[in-house]
């Protein structure tokens, strides 16, 4: 990691050369040399690529989140970098959470809705989801049918996800719950 000071300007030029680096100390040594407070929640790990030479710091900040599939809140205090983010915008959410165990995104939507989510065990594995202009149980419900065989069931002002038990000729996939249905007319969709 190099820095230094554009002499015919007092804006700093930073350059940085990062290769198969943990996140987190990539983290670390951008917030040391730019003096911004930058953290990371507890979904972030892994490594990742960040190679920057010139002045535009947030721009370059921004591809290297993006590449490396994490999103950023950014505050005059301090800028928490993240793999889930959760916004509401008109009454309506948009949810992004990538490389995430089902767990850690079920956390992770309570905490952000405000509700207790109770769950059965959930499947193990990491998954990547993204919904956008949904209600708050049509959200929870999208989640669910991304899940292997799982209903959404309000209790006591919050949410349970729970096993669904499947009807004579339902089958669960490997991608998730499968819905099929024949409508009147003999087309069906799924």
């Amino acid at each position: 990691m190099l820095s230094g000071m554009d002499k015919g300007n007092s804006k700093k030029l930073y350059s940085w050369d990062f290769s198969d680096c943990q996140i987190r100390d990539i983290l670390y040594v951008v917030s040391l040399d730019t003096g911004i407070s930058i953290v990371s929640d507890d979904t972030v790990s892994g490594s990742a690529d960040f190679r920057f030479t010139g002045k535009d710091f947030e721009t370059a900040f921004d591809s290297f989140l993006k590449a490396a599939r994490l999103f950023v809140f950014k505050t005059d205090e301090v800028w928490t970098v993240s793999r889930f983010r959760m916004e509401k915008d008109n009454g309506l959410y948009v949810l992004d959470a990538c490389d995430l165990s089902a767990e850690q995104i079920v956390e992770k939507m309570s905490m952000a809705l405000g509700k207790t989510l109770t769950y059965e065990v959930l499947p193990m594995g990491l998954m990547s989801v993204h919904f956008c202009g949904l209600g708050e149980e049509e959200l929870l419900e999208g989640f669910c049918r991304r899940l292997n065989g799982f209903e959404l069931e309000r209790k006591n002002g919050g949410y349970h996800l729970a096993k669904k038990a499947l009807a004579a000729g339902e089958r669960i996939s490997s991608f998730g719950y499968t819905d099929f249905r024949v409508l009147e007319n003999g087309e069906f969709f799924l």
